[in-house]
């Protein structure tokens, strides 16, 4: 079977499982195919005419038959995309998105004083603090803290891959609990907080399910990380440091009251590449400054 012959068929597999456009289809089986034969996409469609080796086909046709099922790309790959570099991508670890890309503007956007220090909570791949360093030349430092061992491993592989690691320290363990006991303080705090409402978890699509729970949601109301952050990070920012977090569809209004309950000073909201409310920033004006618990 000529190779194209192949990718139509696969494709077909696809769209008969998972319901995507022709055009989507056909880029996903071309991604498979490239994936199982280190062909780059000039070589792939130079040898269109080419009779493809049964076995690759076997191969071919056992990953979309996973495709069809649930089973996000990213993960039959072991690569994803973010903001135009390939990160390493494996089950286990929450798969980069389009719309994170507006915390990277976001931060970009901030008057980053030089050696900034920097932290961030659940790197997940590590594909923010990797494209901060990439993006942003002030950024002396970041601290990234999952309770993912496997998010601290690909955070470091991803680090090396494009050449950042001496920037990046991936800490395993609880971020509030590690950042309580550390004495560094940070210039800027980002995360993409697992914001999924529990109800919510219930009608997303069946290969979003195939990512770690803990990545997606609180088993809540959506608001758990920003409540800690708005509360605790106080201890570890210093005075005129940022916060940049990535919200939910329609949280602006609800995170931005959980951060005044807390004397935070709201600067600006980031839409992502979609028009939506994506990424909100917050100013930390100082302890003197915070009312103090009772």
């Amino acid at each position: 079977m000529k190779i194209y012959e192949t990718l139509n068929k696969a494709a077909d597999y696809i769209i008969k499982g998972r319901h995507l456009k022709k055009d989507v289809a056909k880029f996903e089986a071309a991604e498979l195919l490239m994936f199982l034969t280190g062909f780059d996409k000039p070589s792939l469609y130079a040898k269109f005419q080419d009779n493809l080796p049964g076995m690759a086909a076997k191969k071919l046709f056992k990953l979309t038959h996973k495709r069809a099922a649930g089973m996000p790309l990213q993960y039959l790959t072991g690569t994803a995309h973010f903001y135009g570099n390939e990160f390493i991508c494996k089950k286990g670890v929450l798969i980069p998105r389009q719309d994170t890309e507006a915390v990277i503007e976001a931060v970009k956007s901030l008057p980053l004083k030089p050696k900034t220090q920097a932290a961030e909570l659940g790197p997940g791949s590590g594909i923010i603090s990797v494209t901060l360093c990439l993006e942003c030349p002030e950024i002396a430092h970041i601290t990234a803290i999952d309770i993912s061992k496997k998010a601290i491993s690909l955070t470091y592989l991803n680090a090396k891959k494009h050449g950042v690691e001496g920037r990046i320290t991936a800490k395993y363990g609880n971020f509030f609990t590690l950042s309580g006991k550390s004495p560094s303080k940070f210039d800027i705090i980002v995360s993409n907080p697992p914001y999924i409402t529990k109800k919510a978890m219930s009608k997303l699509q069946k290969e979003v399910l195939h990512e770690p729970s803990t990545a997606l949601t609180d088993k809540k109301d959506g608001l758990s990380f920003y409540k800690r952050l708005a509360s605790e990070a106080k201890n570890i920012l210093t005075p005129g440091g940022y916060m940049v977090l990535e919200i939910g569809d329609g949280m602006e209004s609800k995170v931005r009251k959980v951060f005044h309950k807390e004397n935070w000073k709201y600067l600006s909201t980031f839409n992502d590449f979609k028009g939506l409310k994506r990424v909100v920033i917050f100013l930390f004006i100082g302890q003197k400054n915070v009312k103090q618990k009772q």
